[in-house]
């Protein structure tokens, strides 16, 4: 096997690869051009950050099977590319931390007493102390904007300066930042109160431009500012702007948005503004650390001992494995599901698996679950490997429980997931190999599809409410794909769950908060469809389904008790027709369309702009077609009995459906008009 070393690693990690059996190659100074020329010729490669290994990159390393990286960002290599031709992609978690942290500190007593500046006059002959009039760092307040495991080494240290920490970090419970001294505060706060802010956040969507002319605003006269996370997390140009001003006392950065800083940089011009070329890792430690962990896990893995720094090991299994990959991807979904449903900062997540397949796989699972609560944090980059590590670095409480079996499902995952502001409970099973299904949220039972676009809302069970919501998107042209609905056991309470073909702006939300007297609205980005009762048993083999409904249950008696609980029949459906009752759902959206129409008729007859006589037409019509909507399933009901065919009998299914689909619409509009007239009347 033969490996090559890039951007000047330390050349001991080629010497313990070779007592691995390892053939080395370590190129320094190697172009792109050069790299694809001889990538083709070896199985691993190993890179710190300078070197890219992009998808061409990979489609050209017809031999690889691991990409290493010396120290803890990816952000160079293509990871889905990767996996998805069974490359190992690993790094090296922790090794530069203490260096990171070190180099922080240094910079924050560089901005305290602008140290660079005055050796710099200093060494150019002019002797001035009174310009280089400094602060002092205790008593000071200083913010530390995430407390991953660097933002927490710079507070132990700083703690010994004798200045107060606050911390921001939504991923953080109180209880955690009280075990380390620090105080857990709100990003305003920090930002009004700080005497020194330093950022140790990732960058992404929530985080670039975290430090701009807007939030500096905020901030005291004379703050101090220091950036050792990445680039782009302060805007440039503004922080350049805000020193001029003098807002901004001093501050310092190692990254930049763009790397080398370009000489037409607004900050090379700012006054006492410091910084360092990306080098708050490069220490003979540090690299000494990185160097010889990548090589030592490396060799781990060519004798066959546990991997730890696998980046993509979780979805490399999955590769190979359709049902668990449907597991994990149901998992993150669940997860991000329940960190937009609950508000506040995560404090604990208890995973409950059913299912001897689940209890093998319970790590992938949980971190499954994890890194889709992270996803919606802000926290993008974190991935399955380190997903539970970092969870544990957070405070946040983990507990599994397994059970070799369940009653009614082959494998189940249920998460609970707990905020200082709640908690929520989700139920989540694959039919199949791979569709993916949402069972239970909270105490709703349904059976819930995972899409993209979702709507969410709770509400006192009364007709009319969904009818209203549907008008306020129709107005905007949102096509509802599928409703789904459901109500707790005691008939109090709905839950609807409305799956669009595209997002919704916070105008039409907060227009569909005001349909009715409870607020609970919440926008979900995947979609959730719906199933009722799990009384109904899964078996895994779609024929054994077919036969077990078909053939033992009494049809008659579910189809009579249907009538009042049309929901559990969707779940039937789902079972006995597959793919194939997506199209019989269409008729939802037509009959919503037609609800719709004769609910804002009544809408108008409240306001007094539609005569009495209108409505009461409409509720006549409505009335006899959910008359002949009773007769018809009456009708084929029986003639189900009368066939033995599977193929027949799925049609008489089919035709059953789409009459249960227009009783339940229709139940609900007399609901709506009968009470119209009635307050009418009084």
């Amino acid at each position: 096997m033969r490996a090559l070393i890039l951007d000047n690693i330390e050349v001991f990690c080629g010497e313990i690869l070779r007592k691995s059996g390892i053939e080395v190659k370590q190129e320094n100074k190697l172009s792109r051009d050069g790299l694809k020329e001889v990538i083709s010729n070896y199985e691993i490669v190993i890179v710190r950050s300078a070197t890219k290994i992009d998808a061409e990159i990979i489609e050209l390393g017809k031999k690889l099977r691991l990409i290493g990286r010396a120290g803890v960002g990816v952000d160079n290599i293509d990871i889905e590319a990767a996996t998805n031709k069974s490359i190992l992609v690993m790094n090296t978690p922790g090794g530069n931390t203490v260096s990171a942290a070190e180099h922080t500190c240094g910079m924050l007593l560089s901005v305290a007493r602008l140290i660079p500046q005055a050796h710099a006059e200093t060494a150019a002959g002019i002797w001035d102390r009174k310009k280089w009039m400094g602060v002092e760092l205790e008593g000071k307040t200083l913010a530390i904007l995430g407390f991953g495991k660097i933002g927490q080494e710079v507070a132990r240290r700083m703690t010994s300066f004798g200045m107060r920490i606050l911390v921001y970090d939504p991923m953080i419970p109180d209880e955690f930042a009280q075990t380390i001294g620090v105080n857990l505060s709100s990003l305003e706060k920090c930002f009004q109160e700080a005497d020194f802010i330093t950022l140790h956040t990732p960058l992404n969507s929530s985080t670039r431009g975290l430090v701009s002319k807007k939030t500096i605003e905020m901030m005291k006269t004379g703050v101090r500012i220091v950036n050792c996370a990445r680039g782009g997390i302060v805007n440039e140009a503004d922080l350049a702007e805000e020193l001029t001003k003098g807002k901004v006392a001093a501050a310092a950065a190692d990254v930049f948005e763009k790397e080398p800083l370009s000489q037409d940089s607004p900050l090379l011009k700012a006054p006492h503004f410091i910084m360092t070329p990306h080098i708050a890792a490069s220490t003979i430690e540090a690299q000494s650390k990185v160097a010889t962990q990548i090589a030592l896990q490396i060799g781990d893995w060519i004798s066959g001992k546990e991997v730890v720094g696998v980046v993509n090991a979780a979805s490399l299994g999955l590769v190979q494995n359709l049902e668990l990959q449907a597991y994990i991807e149901l998992s993150e979904k669940m997860g991000s599901f329940v960190a937009q449903y609950v508000d506040g900062q995560p404090k604990q997540l208890t995973v409950f698996l059913s299912g001897s397949m689940l209890g093998k796989f319970s790590d992938h699972i949980i971190s499954a679950v994890l890194k889709g609560i992270f996803k919606i944090m802000g926290e993008k980059n974190i991935r399955h490997n380190t997903a539970l590590a970092f969870a544990k670095s957070k405070g946040i409480v983990i507990e599994v429980n397994r059970e070799k079996s369940h009653q009614d499902y082959t494998d189940l995952v249920r998460i609970e997931y707990s905020t200082e502001l709640g908690k929520s409970f989700v139920s989540g099973f694959v039919i199949g190999k791979t569709a993916q299904r949402i069972n239970m949220i909270d105490e709703f039972t349904c059976e819930v599809k995972l899409e993209k676009y979702l709507l969410v809302y709770k509400n006192r069970d009364k007709p009319g409410v969904i009818a209203r919501v549907g008008a306020r998107l129709l107005r905007v042209n949102k096509n509802i794909a599928n409703v789904s609905l459901s109500r707790n056991e005691e008939k109090t309470k709905a839950l609807t769950i409305i799956s669009l073909d595209s997002d919704v702006d916070d105008d039409v939300l907060e227009r569909i908060k005001n349909v009715d007297d409870d607020k609970l609205l919440k926008k979900r980005y995947y979609d959730i469809n719906k199933k009722s009762h799990p009384d109904f048993f899964i078996h895994n083999s779609p024929n054994e389904r077919r036969e077990s409904l078909l053939f033992t249950a009494d049809l008659n008696v579910a189809f009579k008790t249907l009538k009042d609980k049309i929901t559990r029949f969707y779940y039937v459906s789902e079972l006995l027709l597959g793919d194939s009752v997506t199209e019989l759902k269409k008729i939802d959206s037509l009959m919503l369309m037609q609800m719709m129409q004769v609910q804002e008729k009544v809408d108008e007859f409240i306001r007094g702009n539609v005569l009495r006589q209108e409505v009461e037409v409409e509720k006549k019509n409505i009335m006899e077609q959910r008359v002949q909507v009773e007769r018809n399933m009456d009708s084929l009901s029986i003639e189900f009995d009368t066939v033995s065919s599977i193929d027949e009998r799925i049609k008489i299914i089919e035709a059953i459906y789409k009459q249960l689909v227009m009783h339940k619409y229709f139940g609900s509009l007399l609901e709506s008009i009968t009470k119209a007239l009635h307050s009418n009347e009084k």
